[in-house]
């Protein structure tokens, strides 16, 4: 993901704390919205070792604050502050698309959905490696065999 630097969670002494200076990081800017939707990530930045090579930090959640523009009875249009797209509508009435949220502890829940979702589609992706591997592994051992005519 490409945003920018998030509000580390611990920096903060609760999550309300961090969702206020998420927001506020940014309100200065926009100062005539709706509104404000959070959205969690797992970050890890790069840091150098004591050889001077760089290796990824230990992940930590970071919030992310959106300015509202407008609400709808199904969710919300947002300004990305980073300027990739010019302003996105994000659903609010379905968890399982959900990409940002009203409260922190929402998006909190919703980072822990997606990485379930990860774990899911990964655990699949080993098995069919898996899988495919044991079937190379009988094509190596399987005997020379008179291959069988299409249609017979």
């Amino acid at each position: 993901m490409s945003l920018h630097y998030g509000t580390k969670l611990t920096q903060h002494p609760s999550l309300e704390a961090a969702a206020e200076a998420a927001i506020a990081r940014h309100s200065h800017y926009h100062t005539d919205v709706a509104g404000w939707l959070l959205r969690a990530e797992a970050v890890s930045y790069a840091v150098s070792d004591e050889y001077g090579d760089y290796v990824s930090s230990r992940p930590g959640i970071e919030l992310f604050a959106f300015p509202v523009v407008r609400w709808t009875p199904c969710g919300a249009t947002i300004l990305p502050i980073w300027g990739h797209r010019t302003r996105s509508w994000v659903r609010l009435d379905n968890p399982g698309n959900q990409w940002a949220s009203r409260t922190a502890r929402e998006a909190i829940r919703q980072l822990m959905l997606r990485r379930k979702r990860q774990q899911y589609i990964l655990q699949r992706q080993l098995a069919r490696a898996k899988e495919e591997e044991h079937l190379a592994s009988c094509a190596i051992n399987w005997r020379d065999v008179e291959p069988v005519p299409l249609g017979a």
